[in-house]
């Protein structure tokens, strides 16, 4: 069973496809792939100031790649879909705005920390620690918040929510846009990695 924080898990083996009819469950796929990245995140800073760089270079990648891909998923289509069917008085409308507001915040802090990452796993190691490792664990610790948030509370209201029709639009969209969870791709086998090449797979 792959487990992301205490609370957040998914049977082993049951992974939703693009052809799923529900595309709610393929964000929640999604959130299991952002849980995976936060526990390779939280293994490289359990072992600093050493830096396996078999991990930490395909992680910068991930964390550029994937963490973008997650808040486009929010801003481009869910988000629109939820303030088009929420009335004015609705607490979604107050959710979506505290999350776009993460979302800001964590785009930035994504990008710094991939830039960390890079120099780090070039060097094999950091003199310092402290920096790498208090980057790394404010944004993992902020990051399971976040999609735990998201988990327990958006996506029960979107269930509630949106309309069959706004279902199949974001169920379009999805296919449409290479999502994380629509392709073969584990964070996990990274983190089984000790040494030699790590392959980032799509």
């Amino acid at each position: 069973m792959a487990v992301g924080r205490k609370g957040l898990r998914r049977p082993a083996g049951q992974r939703h496809t693009c052809g799923s009819p529900d595309p709610l469950a393929l964000l929640e796929e999604d959130h299991a792939i952002q849980l995976e990245l936060s526990d390779l995140l939280e293994r490289i800073a359990d072992r600093l100031p050493q830096v396996d760089r078999a991990i930490a270079r395909p992680a910068a990648a991930i964390l550029r790649r994937g963490i973008a891909s997650h808040l486009e998923l929010g801003e481009a289509m869910l988000f629109p879909l939820l303030r088009r069917r929420a009335p004015p008085t609705s607490p979604i409308n107050a959710i979506v705005e505290q999350l776009e507001a993460e979302h800001a915040s964590d785009a930035s802090f994504a990008a710094e920390l991939a830039d960390e990452l890079e120099l780090t796993g070039d060097a094999g190691r950091v003199r310092n620690a402290e920096m790498p490792g208090y980057m790394l664990r404010g944004f993992f610790e902020r990051q399971r918040r976040h999609i735990e948030w998201e988990t327990s509370v958006l996506l029960p209201l979107a269930r509630q929510t949106l309309a069959p029709s706004d279902l199949a639009e974001l169920q379009d969209w999805i296919m449409s846009s290479a999502r994380p969870a629509c392709v073969e791709h584990s964070v996990a086998e990274l983190q089984r990695v000790s040494s030699g090449p790590a392959a980032c797979r799509r």
